[in-house]
């Protein structure tokens, strides 16, 4: 009885916590969009040239970045497969961005089998992984890795294995893994201030160049609109995709990474 009670307790707590970070995440995503949005009222009232060209953003760095305009077109986030203490929401949202680049790349098909689990299977497209933004190739290099196993007969993976195939031994925390990739990339395209600069390191965590996030802006309205168009089309498999993301990370970092 003590055992149960204490089991429920944790699980109370840690749900608790799980609430906690997505009401403070909407908060800073409130206050980001706040300031955000002034930025890019300031450069259309400019009349000096822009300083930065912004360059070609992945979907997984825009997810990452961008998740409230993602969750505010798709509805509820899913919810943890299991209570973790590192549990972040943007994790499903990086990684189903990510699989819906390498679908209109034409890279791989998404599919919804009998069981209703999504079923990934990969195109004769070719292209290498080091050509790719960190988390879509590499989450393509574990797709080509699932597919050629066992003596080389092709197999078609689920999308929770493969999320979980993606993040296998690369970190502690495979939450934080993932932001962590898409983070790079980002730092890599100029969305971050240099942790060399005064002020690039906030906490321990990069800070946002403005400047250059409102630069960005066309393409992030195009990526959320082709987020939301993907929810119209298809929203049985939108849901599915964020839900078997966020179980697969849930249940490995539960595994311990």
């Amino acid at each position: 009885m003590f055992f149960a009670i204490l089991a429920g307790l944790l699980l109370f707590v840690q749900a608790n916590h799980v609430s906690g970070r997505r009401t403070s995440q909407a908060r800073a995503d409130l206050q980001l969009e706040t300031v955000l949005q002034q930025e890019i009222s300031r450069l259309k009232a400019s009349e000096s040239p822009p300083t930065w060209t912004a360059p070609r953003l992945p979907y997984s760095v825009m997810a990452g970045i961008w998740t409230y305009r993602m969750a505010g077109s798709t509805g509820p986030a899913p919810p943890a497969a299991r209570f973790h203490w590192h549990y972040r929401r943007e994790t499903a949202y990086v990684i189903a961005a990510a699989l819906l680049a390498l679908r209109d790349a034409g890279l791989i098909i998404m599919s919804i089998d009998s069981t209703g689990a999504v079923r990934i299977a990969r195109t004769g497209v070719p292209v290498t992984s080091a050509e790719m933004p960190a988390v879509e190739g590499g989450l393509l290099t574990a797709l080509d890795e699932l597919a050629h196993q066992r003596f080389g007969r092709t197999t078609t993976p689920g999308a929770a294995q493969l999320v979980m195939k993606f993040v296998h031994g690369g970190s502690d925390d495979p939450y934080q893994r993932v932001i962590d990739l898409a983070v790079q990339d980002g730092s890599r395209l100029g969305l971050y201030v240099p942790a060399t600069k005064r002020g690039g390191l906030r906490g321990g965590k990069p800070r946002y160049w403005l400047e250059h996030l409102a630069a960005c802006d066309d393409q992030v309205v195009a990526f959320t609109n082709r987020w939301r168009e993907f929810g119209i089309s298809d929203p049985e498999l939108q849901g599915l995709v964020l839900a078997e993301a966020d179980y697969a990370i849930g249940n490995r970092a539960s595994s311990g990474g």
